[in-house]
């Protein structure tokens, strides 16, 4: 069974036809399985993120600290919709209870955007001592443009 098969339980292609299928059949199954090893370096680099965001939430249900139940939705959902071209970022909880998402540029640059427990990002990037932005936009199923253009940005 090929991993497309593994990740696709609804698939109805049956994985012993694989032999009688046509070579352009083949092609597409082994592109497929090529691409399904990707995605899963990509998602092995992620891991790292999901599992910090799960070490926040055990040790806030402890009582160490507080983590907003909108603000672990949206964090989650955020490193989720990460396309494979941007780099893992540092995750951390601030004082009030939100996941922050932080990238360290090769020159000192800085990206973080904080998942708010109000359903908004709030992001902040320092190019510079002397220059930085900041602001607020909503994801809907993929990360917000701006932010994308400032992760893109810090390795330029």
């Amino acid at each position: 069974m090929t991993a497309l098969a593994e990740l696709c339980p609804y698939s109805v292609r049956d994985s012993s036809s694989s032999s009688r299928s046509s070579p352009a059949a083949r092609r597409i199954e082994n592109l497929a399985d090529r691409s399904l090893i990707k995605l899963k370096q990509f998602r092995a680099e992620y891991s790292e993120c999901f599992n910090e965001i799960e070490e926040i939430k055990r040790e806030a249900s402890t009582g160490k600290f507080t983590l907003r139940d909108a603000s672990y939705r949206l964090g989650l959902a955020f490193v989720d919709a990460l396309p494979s071209t941007a780099r893992a970022p540092e995750v951390t909880v601030d004082a009030d209870g939100e996941l922050n998402f932080d990238w360290h540029g090769p020159n000192g640059q800085l990206l973080s955007v904080c998942a708010q427990s109000n359903g908004k990002l709030a992001y902040a990037i320092r190019f510079s001592a002397s220059r930085a932005m900041h602001g607020y936009t909503v994801m809907d199923r993929a990360i917000p443009k701006e932010i994308m253009d400032h992760i893109n940005a810090l390795w330029r």
